[in-house]
């Protein structure tokens, strides 16, 4: 894709970056690389306050040990789920009409955003953050046959996520299936670690206790809704969380105990435009001439070294990236979390210009014979999801031929691996994309739009 289509985006993006200049953002001890030192929790689940049975508020220990707080709960008509939406995504329009026209008669949300515990890179007990998306029609329950994951894009604003806003996800729930959407560590509540970028098994933990907890309470009485759990599970993401689905399926066939498999059983998983192999993507960043998207890559590489220090933690950023990306502070401002995407893509072109690649990376990483290359390679190696493992359950990939963030060879290396198993299919899209639309965001959109044709045949 042409830079001059991306120009749009970025004209856009420069408000936002207007409103956020007066921010000042924090100051990083880059010799000593960015790390992740959560403070301890201030809730102590095992005080009797925070594990009343008899007031979930206060949280409610389950048997199993599943813990759960209600934070916000907030209903909605679907006229005015639908309106928010609109407000969001403009482009929504023609959808929402349609929409209207097919949704079940009296069909309403009640959301219910929740803390959770889960464990971080140390296997230390922590508290992250979830959204719970569950349909109501006539005053009472929708009939419920599915519970869905959403597993969240990449974001780069820490607060941006499922737990304080609404996505096009829980059109799942306008069809009668609830929908948790769970914060990955380093977002919502959890905004004290450093972001989780493609560390597989960390997002696929915390996302299995939010399910868990999900569960637990979809058959609380507290909430009258009464459900019988476990719900089959139909598991989503696109871009990070295409690829963070993926790592869910294989925790759970490969890592879950038995009474997470009871209490996560996936039916099916909807993978899209992921990097499940990330040299691929990886290198692709590093070949372009004009890299507009090169915070991403950073965010990647701050991740790793924070949740892979046995091959991480002897290097740190500026390794990785000139001496100009540290004098702008680029990784300040995506460390931070204070920025959203757009936002950071604006800064980094406001502030380094239509830069090449080797404006932003250093010369040790894009040498492949170099020590840096060999390390980071053994970091991505080491996330990889498609060595040594090979799906049983249903898994559907999709990706956009066109991909101008996330190349297309990361579906075909997928394809390649799992080329003999029949559960496992692959649609590569052709729909054209306006000009002046970024394709992997409006792939998105296309994704998301099959998935909900799917919950009508459920």
């Amino acid at each position: 894709m042409r830079i001059k289509h991306l120009l749009p985006v970025v004209v856009i993006a420069l408000m936002a970056v207007a409103c956020d200049d007066a921010v000042e953002l924090p100051k990083w001890d880059y010799s000593a690389g960015i790390t992740s030192q959560p403070t301890d929790n201030e809730d102590d689940i095992n005080n009797p306050e925070n594990t009343d049975p008899n007031n979930p508020q206060k949280g409610q220990q389950a048997p199993d040990s599943v813990w759960f707080q209600l934070n916000k709960h907030t209903h909605f008509t679907l006229n005015e789920y639908l309106d928010s939406l609109l407000v969001l995504y403009p482009e929504f329009e023609q959808q929402k009409s349609m929409i209207s026209l097919i949704a079940p008669k009296n069909i309403e949300l009640d959301t219910y955003s929740f803390s959770y515990n889960t464990k971080d890179q140390r296997g230390q007990e922590t508290k992250a953050s979830a959204l719970l998306v569950v349909p109501t029609q006539n005053g009472e329950l929708a009939s419920t046959r599915k519970l869905i994951i959403d597993n969240h894009a990449t974001e780069t604003s820490k607060m941006k996520v499922p737990s304080n806003r609404l996505s096009f996800i829980e059109l799942f729930a306008v069809f009668g299936h609830p929908v948790v959407a769970p914060d990955l560590l380093g977002y919502g509540i959890s905004d004290n670690y450093t972001m989780n970028f493609c560390c597989s098994h960390l997002a696929a933990r915390n996302t299995v206790d939010a399910a868990m907890a999900a569960q637990y309470i979809l058959s609380s009485d507290k909430l009258n809704k009464l459900i019988k759990t476990p719900l089959q599970v139909c598991n989503v993401g696109y871009s990070m969380g295409g690829y963070n689905a993926l790592a869910l399926l294989r925790y759970m066939e490969t890592n879950a105990t038995n009474s997470e498999r009871a209490g996560v059983q996936i039916q099916k998983t909807y993978c899209g435009a992921g990097p499940y192999d990330l040299m691929p993507y990886l290198e692709n960043a590093f070949s372009r001439k004009a890299f507009m998207y090169s915070p991403f890559v950073l965010m990647y590489i701050q991740s790793a070294i924070t949740y892979h220090p046995e091959i991480m933690g002897h290097l740190k950023v500026s390794d990785f990236v000139t001496p100009r990306v540290i004098e702008k502070e680029i990784p300040e401002a995506i460390q931070s979390g204070l920025f959203d995407a757009a936002s950071i893509i604006s800064w980094n072109y406001q502030t380094m210009g239509n830069i090449n690649v080797a404006d932003f990376f250093s010369t040790a990483v894009l040498n492949k014979k170099s020590s840096v290359y060999s390390t980071l390679s053994k970091a991505a190696d080491a996330e990889s999801l498609i060595r040594d493992w090979a799906p049983l359950g249903n898994v559907w990939f999709y990706h956009h031929e066109s991909d101008d963030l996330m190349p297309v060879e990361c579906t075909k290396a997928a394809e390649n691996a799992y080329a003999n198993l029949v559960s496992v299919s692959f649609t590569y899209d052709n729909t054209p994309i306006p000009d002046g639309q970024p394709v992997h965001n409006s792939a998105g959109a296309l994704f998301f739009t099959k998935m909900v044709s799917e919950a009508l045949k459920w």
